[in-house]
């Protein structure tokens, strides 16, 4: 009777597994605390990176579930416009993805299931915190030199300018390696590509190995739209000699 019970549940499992198309994804999310009938609304960027709604669904016993197609892996985020309209980050790509919600912070919810979204979540503390840490070394650094931004940025000295950031640029790549390591070490990862808006402070001091880093990456990432979008913004970066 056991063997019979596994292999149901094995058949359910596989089944499930198959039930999607090969352009489908499919959010499973669990909302505990959260009532029914509250809305979940999707959405992404359009070309202009304006915020467009893809799809809207809502909470019932505790769960809600969202199904889609995308023709490429691409960033979106899910919020609960009814509540605090807080919400969390997913990259909507095909399979299965699981989501669990925390109702008091939803902006920290943990998404999983797939390649990608297994890595967002991987990454997040170590990205939260390098972002907490960046925001009080800036803060410090502006304080300490109010007095020469706000000369430099009256009388327009760029000199001054450029000096200012020669000495924060050692500061930001050191807290700024795991992005440049992250890259290098995962040319796969869709969040390889995102991160590259992190290392744009640094493309005029090391453009060379930001463009080693972009043509390393995977052909299906350097191809996908935002990709292509980088690429050309980063062949336009001069080298340095």
């Amino acid at each position: 009777m056991k063997k019979i019970v596994l292999l149901a549940s094995v058949l359910v499992a596989l089944i499930s597994c198959n039930s999607l198309e090969k352009d489908e994804y499919l959010i499973t999310g669990t909302a505990k605390g959260i009532a029914n009938g509250k809305k979940v609304l999707v959405q992404i960027q359009d070309e202009n990176g304006i915020p467009k709604s893809i799809d809207t669904v809502t909470v019932k016993d505790g769960k809600f579930e969202i199904k889609g197609k995308t023709k490429e892996v691409t960033v979106a985020y899910v919020s609960f416009p009814d509540l605090k309209n807080d919400g969390f980050t997913v990259i909507l790509e095909p399979g299965e993805i699981d989501a669990e919600v925390y109702k008091d912070s939803i902006d920290k919810s943990k998404v999983t299931g797939t390649y990608n979204n297994d890595e967002l979540t991987k990454t997040l503390k170590i990205t939260n915190k390098i972002d907490a840490e960046m925001q009080k070394i800036g803060m410090e650094f502006q304080n300490k030199n109010m007095q020469r931004i706000q000369q430099a940025q009256q009388t327009r000295d760029t000199a001054v300018m450029n000096q200012l950031n020669a000495e924060f640029l050692p500061i930001l790549k050191d807290k700024y390696k795991f992005y440049f390591d992250y890259i290098e070490k995962n040319p796969k990862s869709y969040l390889s590509l995102l991160y590259f808006n992190k290392l744009s402070p640094f493309a005029t001091t090391e453009p060379d190995r930001i463009k080693k880093l972009f043509n390393n990456l995977d052909p299906s990432i350097k191809n996908s739209t935002i990709g292509k979008k980088l690429g050309e913004a980063i062949n336009k970066m001069p080298s340095k000699k």
